[in-house]
């Protein structure tokens, strides 16, 4: 029996799962997930996304071969999609491969298929509006030094700042500082070791969940720190919605959303839903159908014509 493969994945790891055909939203089978990859350029980005590709599919242990895999993938370059896609076919043995940013495949989940705004705020950020075949706009994606403002990353450093503040009394006592010593141990020697650590971003981002934690028991500075987080997230998805759907009505705009910052807990979710009722009234907020691997599965299937018609998603024959 052949089989179709969906793959969702960046630097944090890759999740990989069999498409089960059906109405709506495909199902999802076995699933596995495996390390991510390090972003890097040209033929080394594309052997390392491809390599991860590779290991999930090996850890699925399916027999059978592949039909269609398709791939949401961070940080590749539109130019290294069709490389990557002959990768993947020539490693795989599959007939189809659909390469595309994880920015369109998370859409693809969150929305079912359908046109709207979907703001992804995990380790990073990305904003992405879909309003129709060609028409995509995305907001933030910047990276960790310059971007991902209110992500995972963002949220993870400021906290580290603050917790170190706190230690040192530059700033008043914050149970941050507890929290990132149970988290990494001795301060000092944690930063000293991060600062060379090739997992800087990860190790980092892992922070976020205890500034949440904390935000939610009450810590001032903790609580600001979710504020601030949310009001750059709404300037992201308000700009998303603003550029994608310049004539919208209010209301007219479906907006959700995906990303541990945004559904693990309600502390950020719940201030951006407030501030968007303000700064965007298009938008009409919803919870999300799903989520990248559900959106990659939707394109393994071939159905979804608009997210594939899209100029940065390549479907790519493979003998």
């Amino acid at each position: 029996m052949v089989v179709d493969l969906a793959a969702d994945g960046g630097q944090s790891g890759l999740s990989m799962a069999v498409v089960v055909a059906g109405e709506g939203l495909p199902g999802l089978g076995a699933k596995t997930r495996v390390p991510g990859f390090a972003w890097g350029a040209g033929v080394d980005e594309v052997r390392a996304q491809a390599d991860a590709v590779e290991r999930a599919w090996r850890a699925l242990g399916s027999p059978d071969p592949v039909g269609t895999v398709a791939c949401g993938l961070s940080g590749l370059d539109q130019e290294l999609f069709k490389p990557l896609a002959s990768a993947v076919g020539s490693r795989l043995g599959a007939r189809r491969v659909v390469v595309a940013g994880d920015d369109l495949t998370t859409h693809a989940g969150a929305l079912g298929g359908g046109a709207g705004a979907v703001l992804n705020a995990g380790t990073g950020v990305v904003s992405t509006a879909v309003a129709g075949p060609d028409r995509l706009v995305r907001v933030d994606a910047w990276g960790y030094l310059l971007g991902d403002a209110g992500g995972g990353s963002w949220l993870g450093r400021e906290g580290l700042t603050a917790a170190l503040a706190g230690a040192d009394g530059r700033h008043p006592p914050t149970a941050l500082t507890e929290r990132a010593v149970a988290r990494y141990g001795e301060l000092r020697g944690f930063v000293h070791e991060l600062l060379r650590s090739p997992t800087m971003v990860a190790d980092v981002a892992a922070f976020a969940p205890d500034v949440l934690a904390c935000a939610r028991e009450g810590d001032e500075t903790a609580v600001a720190l979710s504020v601030r987080a949310a009001d750059e997230l709404v300037a992201t998805a308000t700009a998303t919605i603003r550029r994608g759907f310049p004539e919208a009505a209010p209301g007219s705009v479906p907006f959700t959303w995906t990303g541990s910052v945004l559904t693990a807990t309600h502390v950020v979710r719940d201030q951006l839903v407030r501030g968007l009722a303000t700064a965007c009234p298009a938008a009409a907020p919803r919870h999300p159908l799903g989520g990248g691997l559900e959106g990659a599965a939707l394109l393994a299937t071939g159905r979804d014509l608009v997210h594939l018609s899209l100029a940065f998603c390549q479907n790519v024959a493979v003998p």
